[in-house]
């Protein structure tokens, strides 16, 4: 679902290119309704869609209908079809999705972007020092740069923060979350959650017991279940919970501390402690893999010396 929304990002930002600057703009071009911001207007949106079309009020612009859109009022259009994606502009702007589904990628400004509690959509902050917040369905969250905030609900997200010095709390879902380069920190709340390195520049090391991670940041963390490393040679560490690490490509050293945890090296030459007093389960990968492992007890795959 992110690999979709991110295409349909992409196609946004490339028919908005060249839109008008006096007035807001909505229209449905194929499957899709677009929502087009003037520049020097600060938007104040409410959005819904259902099964009859969807509706978007600006109180903050007037808004010119076009194909496939007509006007209710001076800030209000309906438009019979099609799914919302809303770009916004260089002002501090808010958008708040209060039924159905949208996609909305803010601008420069400190954007308010929000989905209902039983909304489900992308929000992408941009540039800014923007405060995002889903709904309890699947959402993707995504800060862009700036220092933000972001505010998972119940259902499982997936959360970046992006470039910047973020506070990132995912609720109690099953959730995703990448941290971005910066000074990070994050609440995974309840059910189990993963920290996702894998766009890191460098490698990584992440501690799921002292709670912090250094390579992009330093990072904070707490209430995180699981982890996935860089392309790069990492040193990630798990807790006494039961954990699930993936370390991805380069030479990684991987520590499961305690409980039944799953380790998956992926590729390279990398080194598994497992050897915990506690049934784990290690599968190597591609390369020489060597692990220290309880015999009798661990489950043990694609390993080449057993210590």
């Amino acid at each position: 679902m992110r690999r979709t929304g991110l295409v349909l990002l992409a196609v946004l930002l490339t028919l908005l290119a060249a839109g008008p600057a006096n007035a807001a703009t909505a229209w449905v071009s194929g499957p899709t309704l677009f929502y087009l911001a003037a520049s020097g207007e600060t938007n104040d949106l409410e959005i819904s869609e259902g099964p009859g079309g969807t509706t978007i009020v600006d109180n903050g612009a007037t808004i010119d209908p076009g194909a496939g859109c007509t006007a209710l009022s001076a800030n209000e259009v309906t438009c019979a079809e099609g799914s919302p994606w809303v770009r916004l502009r260089d002002r501090n702007d808010t958008s708040v999705v209060v039924a159905g589904h949208a996609g909305v990628l803010g601008g420069p400004g400190g954007d308010e972007l929000s989905l209902c509690a039983a909304c489900s959509g992308s929000l992408y902050g941009n540039d800014g020092n923007d405060h995002l917040v889903s709904g309890d369905i699947y959402s993707i969250l995504d800060g862009g740069a700036g220092d933000d905030v972001l505010e998972g609900g119940d259902g499982p997200q997936w959360l970046g923060g992006q470039t910047g010095n973020d506070l990132i709390t995912a609720g109690p879902g099953i959730d995703s979350i990448a941290p971005g380069p910066g000074t990070d920190g994050v609440d995974g709340g309840a059910n189990r959650d993963t920290l996702l390195y894998s766009r890191a520049r460098a490698r990584v090391i992440v501690d799921l017991k002292n709670g912090y991670a250094l390579g992009e940041g330093p990072d904070q963390f707490d209430s995180i279940e699981s982890i996935v490393g860089s392309r790069f040679g990492d040193d990630l560490r798990g807790d006494r919970m039961v954990n699930r690490i993936l370390g991805g490509d380069g030479s990684d050293v991987i520590r499961g501390r305690g409980d039944f945890d799953f380790l998956f090296a992926g590729d390279g030459a990398d080194i598994v402690y497992s050897s915990d007093g506690r049934p784990d389960e290690i599968s190597g990968g591609p390369g020489f893999d060597r692990a220290h492992v309880d015999r009798g007890l661990d489950r043990v795959q694609r390993v080449e010396r057993l210590f």
